[in-house]
This record gives structure tokens, C-alpha cells and sequence, in this order.
């Protein structure tokens, strides 16, 4: 698990399962609830740089369902923005928007701006894809490091 979450932080793209199959067998029977997801959430990422897309939607709506209340919002962050990822490559814009959306808020949570930004923006050109507008903009409207000064910054 170690390597592959090393490799995937170096963004070196890894498409066969091998050297994680051991750890999804593993932490799936007994992992934390935590260590459950981000187990899944690994072996998503390879489905996706393999371009099986469907399999890597499967896998993370499994890494979905294990979520309980010690996860920390980190790991709910990377598991969003992945599913956000995939349903831009099927161009399901509409679910893209959900997903980048609820990355956005555990990136708030975890007090991660960059992240927080990252969503938002990804978030919000769905949104114009899909021609909601009004709501793309309304993301723009609130300053997480400082929820008393916000402002409409795009007008």
C-alpha cells in the first residue's frame, strides 16, 4: 500500500494491481474503516490510469460505503475529487459537479486552501458545462479562511 500511494504522490501512473492486491486483501478484512478506504481508493486510481472507468467508479462507491465517522476528512477529500476525476472523463458533468462539490466542502473542513481552491474551480466549470452558471458563480461568494468577510469576489 505504501508503495502504491508513493508512486501515485509522484504521479507515476500505475495499471496493474499486483504489488497492492496483497494490502486490498488485507485492510478489507482487517482494516479500519479508514485503511478501508484509502485501500480502495489506491486500487481505484489503477483502474483509472488503465482507463477502466467503470471498475474505478465501482470501487470507490465500495470505498463510499465504508466510510463511517473516524475517517478523516483527508481521505474523504481524495475519494471525492477521484470520483469527480472519472465522471469528467465519461462526461458526466452533472455527478462530476456533486463530487467536486463534496471534495470541496471535506477541503474546508481539513482546512486545505489548496485543495479547496482545486475543487471549486473543477467544480465550477462543470457547473458552466452543464449551463448553470449562476450556480458556478455562487462558489465564489464565501472565503473559507475567513467565512465573516465574504464577499461576491467575481463582480
Amino acid at each position: 500500500l505504501l508503495h502504491s500511494i508513493a508512486l501515485d504522490k509522484n504521479h507515476l501512473d500505475v495499471r496493474d494491481d499486483s504489488i497492492l492486491r496483497p494490502a486490498i486483501e488485507y485492510y478489507l478484512r482487517k482494516g479500519t474503516a479508514e485503511e478501508q478506504v484509502k485501500t480502495l481508493y489506491y486500487s481505484a486510481r489503477i483502474y483509472e490510469n488503465s482507463n477502466e472507468y467503470e471498475k474505478a467508479l465501482s470501487t470507490l462507491t465500495d470505498a463510499e460505503s465504508r466510510i463511517d465517522k473516524d475517517c478523516s476528512p483527508g481521505i474523504l477529500v481524495l475519494l471525492y475529487s477521484a470520483k469527480g476525476s472519472i465522471y469528467q472523463q465519461i462526461l458526466d458533468y452533472s455527478k462530476t459537479a456533486e463530487n467536486y462539490h463534496s471534495a470541496t466542502r471535506y477541503s474546508n473542513l481539513e482546512s486545505d486552501i489548496e485543495r479547496y481552491v482545486s475543487n471549486t474551480l473543477r467544480e465550477a466549470h462543470c457547473l458552466i458545462m452543464c449551463s448553470q452558471t449562476e450556480k458556478a458563480a455562487s462558489g465564489f461568494t464565501k472565503n473559507p479562511c475567513h467565512p465573516e468577510t465574504s464577499t461576491n469576489i467575481i463582480s
